[in-house]
């Protein structure tokens, strides 16, 4: 079992998602990730069922706020610890950094 799973709250953030996504698995991040996205318009939650196979989407009907999102991912994650990103966090070389 992994110690940690991160979780993303998404709210139209096509442009930002898929590079958080791609550098959870290119940095090392081997671990779950669950992502809460609330009822996007841009097409974040179609991006990432199609290039991101392996993170659990939770497609909501409607925007239900950060914080009621943040409860309903955590809810999902099944490890001891939870990595709370926003989708503007970009990991490099170890390192999360928010984008600038």
């Amino acid at each position: 079992m992994y110690p940690i799973t991160s979780l993303i709250v998404t709210y139209n953030n096509l442009a930002e998602i898929g590079d958080l996504l791609t550098d959870l698995g290119i940095h090392g991040m081997d671990s779950p990730v669950v992502v809460i996205d609330n009822a996007s318009q841009d097409g974040s939650a179609d991006l990432i069922s199609s290039q991101f196979p392996h993170v659990q989407l939770v497609r909501n009907k409607d925007n239900v706020g950060f914080a009621r999102a943040v409860n309903q991912g955590a809810r999902l994650c099944k490890t001891a610890f939870i990595l709370l990103l926003n989708p503007d966090i970009r990991i490099t070389e170890g390192k999360v950094i928010p984008e600038m």
